[in-house]
């Protein structure tokens, strides 16, 4: 680029700077334009009003001076109804700063006057004119006084229009300044970073080098260099991100023809699953029929022993193969063994309040046990009923606000033991009790929901309880409370068999 071709170029953006709306350092002006008239306004106003008051305050002072220095003389004047000196003396009043008229009523009709009543915008005084003769004083007139507040509005007119303009014509110089400087020192670059950014080849982007034509400072690290140095380096990550990608592609195709593979071998292992689940129950019927129909003779006599084994081997091989399946299939699941033993209820209760009851403390909830579980004895897994328990309690306690409380007991009966689980929270509304127990499902704002830290919530709570042989039942009014109660037996109990 010549420098004649360089130079145009210049004034082209600086043109378009200045006239085009959208330029930033047209905007920055229209800011600064803006942010200036905001404050001169601001401050205009605080100065016009501090003139205002002032204005004020002096016809304030002049009324104080009239009613000292004027009234003696007013009610004398009257009295003796001289009246060369009344008029002499309401001129004088009139001669005060703003005071426009001055005039005297005698039993409300006007009498002495200087100068014209006001009609609007005006602030009047009135004074009663008495005079003491031989101990009584009379009544001889009144003192209206109006001073004309014109005068102070054409003198905050004059200011305002005066700031105003002197404070227009410095921001309008200001601005233009600011628009040129901003132009040389930010927009341009910009321009040029644009232009960059619009012709960066993307297939060869480490070959792309943003230099911006500033001059040359050691010390100078300000935003647009750290911007023209972080472009360079988003095109060297271009550049080794299109690296990266083909280098993915080639593993991605790799992983593909291992996915056919994977896909070939789970068609083989299901065909060699076919099989082997096959072969035993072939060898199983087909040496069962020779027992059932007696092709050797009667039973214990020739080969039927020898077949009774194969039977027995296939049986083995089967039942091994089948337990596998379902072994992997529960890790896959994350299904897990009961370990069911004889629990003592009041044990329970007490480790689970020993874990909760640092957070009801701190949120103020007072709970109680009755502690009458006495000898009451469950059989159960003991991380499961754990589980079950603190599920309910917790969930009591994170939706009761403080002061609120949650009260446990527990009741025996012939075939098992019932956990009451009360507490004075939020409550839900009966619709909803439907809900909260199945499976990935969360009703909010109720408080038996399924909450990130404990799993599914009540519906893991549900599927243990019903697990152990026992049963979950909840009870819930919005805005008074829930009560969970939670049946588990005494005795091993099937599963799926539910007591009630």
């Amino acid at each position: 680029m010549t420098d004649v071709t360089r130079r145009k170029k210049y004034w082209d953006e600086l043109r378009a700077a200045v006239f085009n709306g959208n330029g930033l350092a047209r905007q920055l002006m229209v800011c600064i334009v803006l942010f200036s008239s905001f404050f001169t306004f601001f401050f205009t106003a605080l100065q016009l009003y501090e003139d205002y008051t002032e204005d004020v305050s002096l016809i304030e002072y002049n009324f104080t001076l009239i009613r000292n220095a004027h009234l003696t003389s007013l009610r004398e004047a009257l009295w003796t109804q001289d009246v060369q000196q009344i008029e002499i003396l309401l001129r004088g009043v009139t001669q005060f700063p703003d005071m426009a008229y001055a005039g005297i009523s005698v039993e409300g009709a006007a009498r002495w006057a200087s100068g014209a009543p006001l009609q609007d915008r005006y602030q009047e005084e009135s004074y009663r004119l008495t005079y003491e003769y031989r101990g009584i004083k009379v009544d001889i007139g009144v003192l209206t006084v109006q001073a004309n507040l014109n005068n102070i509005y054409s003198r905050l007119g004059e200011r305002l229009l005066s700031i105003l303009l002197s404070n227009a014509i410095k921001t309008f110089f200001v601005g233009i300044f600011i628009l040129i400087v901003f132009q040389l020192i930010v927009t341009r670059h910009l321009y040029r970073i644009t232009d960059f950014a619009e012709n960066i080849d993307m297939a060869d982007a480490d070959r792309n080098q943003l230099i911006l034509a500033r001059a040359q400072s050691v010390n100078r690290n300000d935003a647009l260099d750290r911007l023209a140095s972080s472009i360079n380096g988003m095109c060297r990550r271009i550049a080794q991100a299109n690296r990266d990608i083909a280098t993915a592609q080639d593993k991605l195709e790799k992983a593909s023809r291992s996915a056919i593979k994977a896909n070939k071998a789970k068609s083989e292992f299901l065909t060699n699953m076919s099989h082997e689940l096959r072969t035993p129950l072939n060898a199983i019927i087909g040496f069962s029929d020779i027992i059932k129909n007696q092709y050797f003779g009667p039973p214990g006599q020739g080969k039927y022993q020898e077949y009774g084994g194969d039977i027995h081997a296939s049986a083995i091989h089967l039942l091994e193969l089948v337990s596998g399946i379902l072994d992997l299939s529960a890790v896959e699941s994350g299904g897990r063994d009961l370990e069911m033993a004889a629990l003592e209820m009041d044990d329970v209760i007490t480790e689970c309040l020993r874990v909760i009851g640092p957070i009801a403390v701190a949120k103020k909830i007072n709970v109680i046990y009755d502690g009458k579980a006495g000898s009451a004895t469950i059989w159960a897994d003991h991380t499961s009923v754990i589980q079950i328990l603190l599920n309910v309690i917790t969930n009591a306690v994170k939706y009761t606000k403080a002061g609120g409380e949650i009260n446990l007991s527990v009741r025996s009966t012939n075939t098992g033991s019932k956990v009451v689980i009360s507490d004075t929270g939020v409550g839900m509304h009966s619709e909803r009790l439907q809900q909260v127990t199945e499976t990935f499902t969360r009703v909010n704002p109720d408080p038996f929901i399924a909450e990130e830290g404990w799993g599914l919530g009540l519906a893991i709570t549900k599927s243990l309880v019903e697990q152990h042989g026992g049963a979950l039942k909840i009870q819930s009014e919005q805005g008074i409370g829930t009560t969970v109660t939670i049946f588990l037996p005494n005795e091993e109990a099937l599963p799926g068999v539910v007591h009630r």
